[in-house]
């Protein structure tokens, strides 16, 4: 049996038709039971028992049910240089790799 990987995925990118992703970005609120990341597209709010506060740097690796985002690990990434990961995720874009 094949295991699924999850997509990666920029906020503005998510499609009800995905079914497992990981969005990398900001957490921008925190509330009982969910968080809001955002990233240079966007922000979505994401369901989770995970411990998080406002301001981390976090990949989300989510399930997609109904259009909704369900956390099922957030791996902390405090400490990455936002700015030169996304432009070294451009240049792998342009590239191909």
């Amino acid at each position: 049996m094949q295991a699924q990987r999850y997509l990666p995925r920029k906020v503005s990118e998510v499609s009800k038709s995905d079914s497992r992703i990981s969005i990398l970005g900001t957490v921008s609120s925190v509330k009982e039971g969910a968080f809001e990341i955002k990233d240079e597209s966007g922000s979505v709010e994401i369901s989770s028992d995970s411990s998080v506060k406002e301001g981390d740097i976090v990949r989300a690796f989510c399930n997609v049910i109904d259009g909704r985002l369900k956390s099922e690990a957030v791996q902390s990434l405090n400490g990455l240089d936002l700015n030169l990961y996304q432009k070294a995720q451009e240049l792998s874009r342009k590239i191909g790799i």
